[in-house]
């Protein structure tokens, strides 16, 4: 499992059309200001006061059964969005994304977005991230 980082506009495009994520839902998710190794190391930060939100969503894809996504440097996210992400939006040339709703207002925001895609039998729901270390 490698993790995958959204570098342009192209990029977030081909994981839009990897995931059917209107039948893909959240199964859990935290947020947190600790920074792994494995981040890029060229996020565009504001400092460092906005939470890193780990997310897994058991998804429809051909891919695999789960992907875990990382909102690094988070400035905004919607509690629906959260429950019911999606991948419709931007990148700028600072490799920063942003996702709309249909309306086009911001539904989240993010310095980088980072994820790989999980096999079915590396996960057991509601225990996901506890058994990766984190409580």
């Amino acid at each position: 499992m490698s993790w995958h980082a959204i570098e342009s506009q192209g990029d977030l495009d081909e994981l839009d059309k990897k995931v059917c994520w209107e039948d893909s839902e959240t199964v859990e998710y935290y947020a947190t200001a600790r920074n792994e190794d494995y981040f890029p190391s060229d996020v565009s930060r504001s400092g460092y006061i906005h939470k890193n939100v780990h997310v897994l969503c058991r998804i429809c894809s051909q891919e695999a059964a789960y992907v875990e996504m990382v909102w690094i440097h988070c400035d905004w996210s919607t509690g629906r969005f959260l429950d019911h992400p999606h991948m419709s939006g931007r990148v700028d040339s600072l490799k920063r994304v942003e996702l709309f709703d249909t309306k086009r207002s911001t539904e989240m925001r993010c310095a980088r977005l980072i994820y790989r895609f999980v096999a079915e039998t590396d996960v057991t729901e509601g225990s996901y991230y506890v058994r990766s270390g984190v409580e």
